[in-house]
């Protein structure tokens, strides 16, 4: 009997160790091993108190639903598929923490599915209810083609294809069609940890968007700029919007949050407010950084933007979108997640 607490522990203290090595080797901290093991114990032990805390929430509930345990057939499955795609899944990984300035997002997007699903699955009414349809399978057996084919075509993004594309395929298969429809929110979210290329940045103008709009600021306020295209010269000091700074990386992850709040937000008013600021909010925010990235380089001098502060000012304008966005998504959010 003694053992019983211990057991419920284990699963609890292997996902926040989990969270912290996916923070710890994130893009988002800094790279060396100190803030890299800061991030991790930090994240480990917010995690750890957030599930104790709703563990003791939901057990001390008269009606709390009993634990979604994973069938053997079903987690053999799993682990042929991940098997499938691994070296796609090394793909991904490369480009989620290739850089801060682009799908640094990506690297979450998983863990975040894996949260909507269990959450959906355990509010099932009829749980232990046997379903399945072949109409899963046409669609894993496309995507793992999709796999093999591109182990010859070697673009990565085609196995990212099939990957995403087994997904609706397995849960027809496994959990049938009612669960399926019940599932189409991670499963269309499902495809933002497909990358996107940063030249994508240079066809949206975002370079030259955010270039324009420093250079108005800062006329605005006394700095004298000559901009040229995306290049802004001013006395002494030239500075180059590139596609890093275009605040792609940004927009992007300001979407996919947006479109994960909306589709579990209470309330049109706050979902139509996520989907539409989040473009705005993204732009502006970047904005702002690069005028106080210009400014503060002009007086203090190149070595500030060759610093650790240039890409801490990309981790910090995504942190503020983000908190931004949750307040939009207020209460409701929160009463979601407690439902």
């Amino acid at each position: 009997m003694n053992a019983e607490p211990g057991r419920r522990l284990l699963p609890e203290l292997a996902l926040a160790a989990l969270a912290g090595a996916v923070v710890a080797v994130s893009p988002l901290v800094p790279k060396h091993w100190l803030g890299s093991l800061a991030a991790g114990i930090v994240t480990f032990a917010a995690v750890l108190a957030w599930r104790l805390l709703h563990d003791a929430r939901v057990a001390a509930r008269p009606d709390a639903a009993p634990a979604l345990r994973v069938p053997p057939g079903v987690a053999l499955v799993g682990a042929l598929w991940v098997g499938l795609f691994a070296t796609t899944w090394l793909w991904l990984y490369r480009h989620w923490t290739a850089s801060v300035w682009s799908n640094e997002h990506g690297l979450f997007v998983p863990f975040l599915l894996a949260y909507l699903v269990h959450r959906t699955l355990r509010r099932d009414a009829e749980p232990g209810r046997a379903e399945a349809s072949a109409w899963g399978l046409p669609l894993v057996a496309l995507g793992a083609a999709l796999a093999v084919l591109d182990g010859s075509v070697g673009s990565g993004y085609v196995a990212t294809v099939g990957l995403l594309m087994t997904l609706p395929g397995l849960s027809l298969s496994l959990l049938g069609v009612r669960r399926t429809r019940a599932l189409l929110v991670p499963l269309a979210a499902s495809w933002l940890m497909l990358p996107m290329p940063r030249t994508l940045a240079t066809d949206m103008q975002l370079r030259h968007i955010t270039a324009d709009a420093v250079e108005r600021i800062l006329e605005a306020v006394g700095y004298t700029v000559l901009r040229e295209a995306t290049v802004l010269h001013l006395p002494d000091r030239t500075f180059v919007v590139s596609d890093a700074c275009s605040g792609f990386a940004t927009l992007y992850a300001a979407a996919s949050v947006a479109f994960v709040l909306a589709c579990i937000a209470r309330g049109n008013l706050r979902r139509a407010a996520l989907l539409v600021t989040a473009p705005l909010l993204a732009i502006v925010a970047n904005v702002v950084r690069v005028t106080i990235l210009v400014v503060l380089t002009y007086h203090f001098g190149s070595w500030f933007i060759d610093s650790f502060f240039h890409p801490a000012s990309g981790v910090a304008t995504f942190v503020i979108v983000l908190f931004t966005q949750l307040a939009i998504a207020g209460q409701s959010l929160g009463r979601a997640n407690d439902a």
